[in-house]
């Protein structure tokens, strides 16, 4: 796994602005799994999505394999070139995706967001799948 700093300060320069509530997230080897809370009127979660991946891709060496498809279009090898996203439609789908987190926890390091997370900004949570 790449740089815990380097991932907690690309999540930390994203929450500035624009601000969005992380209220579970597991990071694995070579994917991470989010819910979070975006704020009212503001349910863009690919622009967040997309800063996280350049903030932290930019400040780590660039170790990793990259195709050639990659390289043509000056991406990394690092990220999924998607992300899986899912709005959270009642109380039991929320409950499910906070309880499937601690699940995979096992074969994961978990972040302790708690030194990034201030306050809830929304009431819309999303599910993200890095």
């Amino acid at each position: 796994m790449y740089g815990f700093f380097s991932i907690a300060h690309s999540f930390k320069l994203v929450k500035q602005k624009p601000p969005f509530h992380i209220d579970a997230i597991v990071i694995l080897p070579d994917h991470l799994h989010m819910l979070c809370t975006m704020p009212n009127n503001d349910a863009d979660f690919s622009k967040r999505i997309k800063l996280i991946k350049y903030y932290f891709s930019y400040h780590i060496a660039k170790t990793e394999y990259i195709s050639n498809s990659r390289l043509k279009k000056s991406e990394r090898g690092i990220w999924q070139r998607r992300f899986w996203e899912h709005c959270i439609r009642d109380e039991a789908d929320y409950r499910a995706h906070i309880d499937y987190i601690p699940a995979i926890k096992k074969s994961a390091t978990l972040l302790n967001m708690s030194m990034l997370n201030n306050s809830k900004t929304g009431n819309t949570p999303h599910f993200i799948d890095l």
